[in-house]
């Protein structure tokens, strides 16, 4: 019985852990992904629903790149809002500023305009990485005192 519930609490953290790497891999491939960055065009903007509760300003803009033009969509991260009527209340700050758009030097359509290093993610994966081997830790810790008894 001791062996069943050790096991399934490794698959959970295990699966937890994995979770959370992964996203962080993929959030810090994309944060390394681009990397020079040109003035950028702003044409339009709006307000995007991430979640129930949580919206985002969205920004469509153009760039050059080699003499040639690209038009992307960024969906900025922070700051997120908790309606859409405070997001857009904000939009006139956003409008005001200039824009350099990030991009991946080996396929110019690929952009942002907020390149953030993504500490949250990073911080979730290792604190969840150091719970899978304090578990691991303690497992084999009680498997050695058990078989000295």
């Amino acid at each position: 019985m001791k062996s069943k519930s050790w096991l399934v609490l490794f698959l959970v953290s295990g699966s937890i852990a994995l979770w959370f790497s992964g996203k962080a891999l993929q959030d810090l491939w994309t944060y390394f992904r681009v990397g020079p960055s040109v003035a950028a065009k702003v044409v339009g903007w709006g307000v995007q629903e991430i979640s129930s509760s949580e919206f985002g300003i969205e920004a469509a803009y153009e760039y050059q790149v080699n003499e040639r033009t690209y038009s992307a969509k960024t969906v900025f991260k922070q700051p997120v809002y908790l309606n859409s009527y405070s997001a857009e209340k904000d939009l006139y700050k956003w409008e005001e500023q200039t824009w350099r758009a990030w991009y991946d030097p080996k396929s110019p359509s690929f952009s942002t305009l907020q390149k953030l290093f993504p500490f949250k993610t990073c911080i979730q994966a290792g604190v969840t990485l150091g719970i899978l081997f304090y578990f691991a830790f303690v497992n084999v810790f009680f498997k050695r005192k058990e078989n000295a008894q």
